[in-house]
């Protein structure tokens, strides 16, 4: 079983010292900042750098160097303050001199100290490729224990919609952003960890732990306060500071400095950008022309191999599904490699593979419909099962995505133009704005359909294309504002004036009844 909520800290070869690690700030000058390939004039780089460097105890030059909130501590709430004690685990002789480095480093930074706890959790190394090798702190046991935070992170889409209009950037990166959060005095002996090398308790947040997330968000929007969606986006421990124009953008990035400065954060200057017309952020390529697909991270799609099994396909679809909004139907192109993660083909007859099980056979009650459902083992090679339509499938995936448009910011104060189709294999739609270069996507959506929508007919599945892609996919876009829906079926341009509804039509209705569109017949192609 694979470990969850692990906590990863890369530790060179060579361990520092705490005299080693911690810069003087007489190291910070201009050519410290990054502004990437910014047409900005020197002049004006120049005058910003030296505003920066009056707010230099906000940026961080080494890899222990790293602030610590103010104002908030992290609890760990637990349903049961009986301790548990886990076995150490034994490491590699190769590996224990760079751990002992590396906790000889986080003590000394004042991160971690050594403990007395009742609790233990365990450690787990791994070797990496470049020869550096990942500490994990193991806390399963503790997570099953912890209440969890429900305070969200936001949505990638919704706060990369707040960037409309924008035309200057800059990225700004936390250094070790979870080590900047300080734990409560009484929780800070739930996170003892023992090793070979020692034993110890962190005094700061932990990556991996229950909560931290929620705890380290609530941090950052509190921090930014009033500025957050409307000058600056966070998202954890990266922030993006846009503006329309240089003036407004250097005001809004030199406050959100200031603030970060009175929380006492500390940033990793290493990875922060400044006043760019173009940055990455959240794997996204963010520009004025609109939101991209990040190329490092697409091109490896390119050679991405063939999956053999259903842990292989899960992983695919996982990465291809983050950048679903860049690909048009998006569910239809994935239906033959979403029935595979079903177990079976429900569309080509009851076909059985060598080895493979039914329902009947793992004692559950078989699956109406034209086959029995086949369970397979998620490292099971799939063999025959694995044919055209899925190579199709999966090649038409690869070149979306790597083909991908680069999808317009939606500007709420012009019209939008929704498109809506439907078919047995999902619901789609794409949404228009003409922003003064004709028509361009802002969003590509899409949904399979469940197994009773299957059986609607082909009006009712057009309507209810059009209410989920209004009212559940598109809802922030469209309500309030003035659009055309576009749609390829002639009897749905009847169904909201003169056609009869079932139930579930009328409660449709009503669900569109809050929104300002009109209905045009497009025919298909």
């Amino acid at each position: 079983m694979p470990i969850a909520h692990l906590f990863p800290v890369d530790v060179m070869n060579k361990g520092l010292g705490r005299e080693e690690t911690m810069p003087h700030m007489s190291q910070l000058s201009p050519s410290s900042f990054n502004f990437g390939d910014s047409p900005v004039s020197i002049e004006w780089k120049d005058r910003l750098c030296w505003k920066m460097m009056e707010r230099k105890e906000v940026f961080s030059c080494s890899e222990f160097d790293v602030g610590c909130a103010k104002s908030t501590q992290h609890h760990i709430r637990v349903t049961n303050e009986t301790p548990f004690r886990e076995r150490s685990r034994r490491l590699p002789p190769g590996d224990l001199e760079d751990v002992r480095k590396h906790l000889h480093d986080l003590k000394e930074a004042g991160i971690i100290s050594e403990s007395r706890s009742p609790y233990a959790s365990p450690i787990v190394v791994v070797r990496k490729k470049n020869g550096t090798i990942r500490m994990c702190v193991d806390y399963r046991t503790l997570n099953r224990r912890t209440i969890p935070d429900q305070y969200t992170v936001p949505r990638v889409e919704d706060a990369l919609a707040c960037l409309s209009g924008s035309q200057w950037f800059s990225v700004l990166d936390l250094r070790s952003g979870y080590y900047q959060i300080p734990l409560s005095a009484a929780d800070k002996e739930k996170t003892a960890f023992i090793c070979p090398a020692g034993f110890y308790q962190f005094e700061r947040m932990p990556q991996g732990i229950c909560g931290a997330p929620a705890t380290f968000q609530r941090v950052m929007e509190r921090t930014v306060g009033d500025m957050n969606l409307l000058e600056c986006l966070v998202y954890l421990d990266d922030i993006i500071v846009f503006g329309r124009t240089l003036e407004e953008h250097e005001q809004r990035l030199l406050k959100v400095l200031d603030r970060l400065k009175e929380e006492g954060l500390k940033l990793s200057l290493d990875k922060c950008q400044f006043c760019c017309p173009s940055v990455t952020y959240l794997g996204h390529v963010v520009s004025r022309d609109g939101i991209a697909t990040d190329p490092s991270k697409v091109d490896a799609v390119k050679s991405w191999p063939r999956p053999e099994s259903i842990t292989a396909l899960r992983s695919f679809l996982g990465f291809c599904g983050y950048y679903r909004r860049f690909v048009k139907d998006f569910s239809k192109v994935c239906y033959p490699l979403n029935q595979l993660l079903q177990g079976c083909i429900v569309a080509r007859g009851p076909r059985r593979v060598a080895g493979a099980k039914t329902a009947s056979q793992h004692g559950r009650k078989p699956t109406s419909g034209l086959c029995p459902k086949e369970w397979h083992h998620p490292s099971e090679p799939f063999g025959p099962r694995w044919d055209e339509d899925c190579e199709k499938a999966f090649e038409t995936l690869k070149r979306s995505l790597t083909e991908a448009p680069v999808l317009a910011i939606a500007n709420p104060g012009l019209p939008y133009v929704l498109h809506v189709d439907a078919s047995r294999e999902g619901l789609g739609g794409v949404l228009y704005q003409d922003q003064g270069a004709g028509l361009r996507p802002v969003a590509f959506v899409s949904r399979s359909l469940t197994p009773a929508e299957k059986n609607y007919p082909t009006h009712k599945l057009e309507f209810l294309a059009l209410k989920w892609a209004i009212t559940d996919k598109l809802h922030d876009y469209l309500y309030g504002a003035k659009f055309e829906v576009h749609t390829d079926n002639n009897p749905l341009t009847y169904v909201l004036t003169t056609a009869k509804l079932d139930a579930a039509g009328h409660r449709w209705l009503a669900e569109l009844a809050t929104y300002d569109f009109s209905l045009k017949y497009r025919p298909g192609k």
